[in-house]
């Protein structure tokens, strides 16, 4: 049977005694650490500053060597309201391409009477234009006719004559019947 005891160190499986290890013997030299207090002098300050410090690195000013410091760039001095007139450049209007096809296909209507006089016109004109637009291998979207037909029905001078009755016209000038 095999029996330990701590003061007379380990016994082996094979019944054979072995000397203690340092962690378990009582008169092992004390570890040096900051919870026991058993540092000193400049090792200590330097343990201190490691836990205080955070994971990042922080540079302070005063430790940047000074040919650092006078390469700093200092940002432009702001121009004055007369510099900012001169130098800026008039910006072009933006026209958009469906723009210019809204334009295309109005002045390719205003070929008829029915439309430079502003008119009432009849009801699935839209069909017409599209026709119109096939015929004269014009490029609209369906969007572009909307929108030219909805500026053109709320013109001033086309609200007027709607007003002031009449019957609608068809493109070719022809009267709709009801």
């Amino acid at each position: 049977m095999t029996h330990t005891s701590k003061t007379s160190g380990r016994t082996a499986t094979n019944g054979t005694k072995q000397p203690d290890s340092p962690k378990s013997q009582g008169n092992a030299a004390p570890r040096l650490s900051l919870k026991s207090g058993a540092t000193t002098g400049a090792a200590a300050e330097n343990a201190a500053k490691r836990l205080k410090r955070p994971r990042k690195r922080i540079i302070r000013r005063e430790e940047l060597p000074a040919a650092k410091l006078s390469n700093t760039k200092k940002p432009p001095a702001p121009k004055s309201k007369k510099e900012r007139l001169i130098t800026t450049t008039p910006k072009r209007p933006l026209v958009t391409p469906s723009a210019k096809r809204l334009d295309n296909l109005n002045a390719s209507l205003n070929a008829f009477p029915v439309w430079l006089e502003y008119r009432p016109l009849a009801f699935g004109v839209e069909h017409e234009i599209f026709r119109h637009i096939a015929k004269h291998q014009l490029s609209c979207s369906k969007r572009v006719v909307q929108r030219l037909l909805k500026q053109h029905t709320q013109d001033e001078r086309y609200q007027r004559n709607l007003k002031a009755g009449g019957g609608r016209y068809h493109l070719d000038a022809s009267v709709m019947n009801r």
